[in-house]
């Protein structure tokens, strides 16, 4: 009984902390991308958010599943295990970064529309190989269960970050290039940050460079990098696209809508990241009490999702102007379908996880294929013929499908646990 109480004490405590953590994180981005956006207007909006969008598209090549493989593979095992792994994660985290640095440099030479963009996407690949350094350090935190040290992390990055970008908006002309500066500053003071909190309070870091441990790794990471991958396309492909078939200006109304969403992806992301070492040790010890606590972890995410997207549903028309200005109130109907996309995405986050407990890497791919797919292939011709609306319509779309094959999969791989039969369990917490 003690031990199911901590256990629920544990997951009630380190959600908390990054749920405020995130709100507060959510709340300074979001102001600092309305004063980007105010300041550089819908063009440079839409230029700054193109080279956003392009360089973190690299973004689950550059993690390779590693942060959340690092937190399954050390959570609950002892410190000489824990300093082996992150030692040859880090060695890996290093040669992966050098490579995908250099794919970024060849693509912003070799493709016509980033050539434009060119010094932007060096200096923001810059900001990603720090940011994805980051979430190495950060997965140490997830595996000692110490959430509020990821989350003074994720505080100090936003602090930052508007404070830089809001001094070089009002005191300099530097203008788009001010900005991709003032990102890879605040994102390198970050990682020194969570670097030393990491080197104090839980492990020295060291470099280990071991080819057959990496070839282990990069096997066992390629489930969490579809995950990744396929997430970061659900958006950053949409804004690529607009802005090859539409341009800048349409490119940042879009971008204002995105922005205005993306962030109450918060709630379900958290809950996943924090449910996923529960669930995997449930997924051993006992299918009952993991049957109990998926079930009542995906009822209040759709609860959530269905409030959320109604809420900003009807808003959509004041958030837009009150926070981006009559220039961008063309981002209004774009918002309003994206923000639907927040009952798939609450329900996703979950499942994605939930496969990977069960280890069916494979129809999680299948999966991804099928809704990236979809989701090109509509953008491709919906696009063109209504414009940036297209690309929120796509979205919803692709996303939809795949949370029916998600519900499909766990249903054929693992029929005790249907999340089709939820209203014949109880709501209780079996943990």
């Amino acid at each position: 009984m003690r031990c199911k109480i901590k256990a629920i004490y544990n997951i009630t405590k380190n959600f908390s902390v990054l749920v405020a953590a995130q709100f507060v994180y959510m709340f300074l981005n979001f102001i600092t991308y309305i004063l980007i956006a105010r300041h550089l207007g819908a063009n440079g909006f839409g230029k700054i958010s193109l080279v956003i969008s392009f360089v973190w598209l690299f973004n689950a090549f550059v993690d390779f599943g590693l942060t959340e493989l690092l937190v399954r593979e050390i959570a609950g095992k002892s410190l000489s295990i824990k300093k082996k792994y992150t030692s040859v994660v880090l060695g890996l985290r290093i040669i992966i970064s050098a490579i995908i640095y250099g794919l970024i440099v060849a693509c912003s030479l070799g493709l016509p529309h980033l050539q434009r963009t060119f010094g932007l996407n060096l200096i923001l690949g810059l900001a990603l190989m720090c940011t994805c350094f980051t979430y190495f350090l950060k997965s140490i935190f997830r595996a000692f269960e110490k959430m509020e040290y990821e989350a003074a992390s994720l505080v100090v990055e936003a602090v930052l970050k508007i404070l830089i970008i809001s001094a070089v908006l009002k005191w300099t002309s530097l203008g788009v290039l001010g900005v991709a500066q003032g990102i890879l500053i605040a994102s390198f003071v970050t990682t020194v940050f969570s670097v030393i909190m990491c080197q104090k309070k839980f492990l020295k870091l060291s470099v280990t460079f071991s080819k057959d441990l990496f070839g282990s790794l990069l096997k066992k990471g390629t489930p969490f990098l579809v995950s990744t991958l396929f997430y970061a396309l659900s958006f950053k492909i949409d804004v690529v696209m607009v802005s090859w078939m539409l341009g800048d200006k349409m490119t940042g109304l879009f971008s204002a809508s995105v922005r205005i969403v993306e962030p109450m992806l918060t709630f379900p992301l958290l809950a996943a990241v924090v449910l996923f070492p529960v669930i995997s040790r449930l997924s051993h010890d006992s299918i009952k009490n993991l049957r109990r606590v998926s079930y009542v972890s995906l009822r209040i995410l759709l609860l959530a999702g269905i409030i959320m997207a109604l809420g900003l549903f009807l808003g959509m028309p004041y958030i837009v102007s009150i926070f981006f200005g009559r220039e961008f109130l063309g981002s209004i109907l774009a918002g309003r379908i994206l923000s639907l996309c927040l009952i798939p995405f609450c329900l996703k986050f979950f499942l994605d996880r939930f496969i990977l407990v069960i280890r069916r890497p494979k129809v999680m791919f299948v999966t991804y294929t099928v809704g990236t797919f979809l989701n090109i292939l509509f953008n491709l011709y919906l696009i063109p013929h209504i414009g940036y609306a297209g690309a929120a319509i796509s979205t919803l779309f692709s996303e939809v499908v795949i949370v029916i094959l998600n519900l499909y999969w766990i249903k054929r791989y693992m029929p005790e646990v249907s999340f089709l039969e939820l209203k014949k369990e109880p709501v209780a917490l079996g943990i």
